[in-house]
C-alpha cells in the first residue's frame, strides 16, 4: 500500500496544532518516565474547578495578604538588621514573611510551555519557507517514508503519530515529519489512519478537537 502527500505552503492554523502536538509527545513521553507523579496529577485534575470569579476574588484576596506580609516582614527586618546576632529569629522571620508577601503580592505566573513554543516556533519557520514552486512529495509505504525518492525512515524505527484537526506529526529518534492532511493524494485521512494502525509498534494519538 501507498499513501503520497504532495506538499503545499503551509497554512497558518497548522502552527497552533503543532504545539498541542509537541505538548502531547513530551506528555507522553513524561508520563513513561514519572507515572507516580502523573498519577497524582491526573488526581489533582478530577477535583472540580473553581470558577472563573472566584479565582480572580482569590488572587485579589492574596494581594491584600501580600501587602500585609510585607509591611509586617519590613517592622521585623528593620530591627533584626540592626541587631543580627541578637535578633536573629526575628530577622529570618520577617525575611520569611517579606517574601512571602512579595510572592502573594505579585504573584508571578510560571508558564511551563514556554520552552515548546519556542520549539515550535522554531520547527513552524522552517515548514513556512517551502518552496511553492518546488514539487517535495513524502511517499508512505510498509517499508517505510520517503521524501523525493530518498527514504527519510524506516516504518519499524516511527515513534509516534499524532493526528491533529489539520496537521499530522510524525516522530522518531533521529527526526520528525510535519504534514498536512490536504495535501495527501488520492486517499482520505482515515485510510491513511488505518494504514498507520496496521503497524503496531507505532504509537497513535488524537487531537480532532479544533485547536
Amino acid at each position: 500500500m501507498k499513501f503520497t502527500f504532495l506538499l503545499s505552503p503551509y497554512e497558518e492554523l497548522g502552527r497552533s496544532q503543532l504545539f498541542y502536538a509537541l505538548k502531547k509527545l513530551a506528555e507522553m513521553k513524561s508520563r513513561k518516565a514519572c507515572p507516580r507523579m502523573w498519577a497524582g496529577i491526573d488526581k489533582l485534575d478530577a477535583v472540580p474547578k473553581v470558577s472563573k470569579s472566584t479565582s480572580e476574588k482569590r488572587r485579589k484576596r492574596y494581594k491584600v495578604y501580600g501587602a500585609f506580609l510585607i509591611i509586617l516582614g519590613l517592622f521585623a527586618l528593620i530591627p533584626g538588621v540592626m541587631a543580627p546576632k541578637e535578633l536573629l529569629a526575628v530577622l529570618i522571620v520577617g525575611a520569611a514573611a517579606f517574601l512571602l508577601g512579595v510572592v502573594y503580592l505579585f504573584q508571578p505566573r510560571i508558564n511551563p510551555d514556554q520552552r515548546l513554543q519556542k520549539e515550535t516556533e522554531r520547527i513552524w519557520s522552517g515548514y513556512k519557507t517551502l518552496d511553492e514552486g518546488k514539487r517535495t512529495t513524502v511517499v508512505f509505504q510498509d517499508t517505510g517514508i520517503w521524501e523525493n525518492d530518498q527514504m527519510l525512515v524506516a516504518f519499524e524505527d516511527v515513534l509516534q503519530a499524532v493526528f491533529c484537526q489539520d496537521m499530522i506529526l510524525l516522530n522518531w529518534e533521529k527526526g520528525f515529519i510535519l504534514l498536512q492532511k490536504k495535501d495527501l493524494q488520492d486517499a482520505d485521512a482515515d485510510q491513511f489512519l488505518n494504514f498507520m494502525k496496521s503497524h503496531p509498534s507505532l504509537e497513535i494519538y488524537h487531537l480532532e478537537s479544533p485547536v
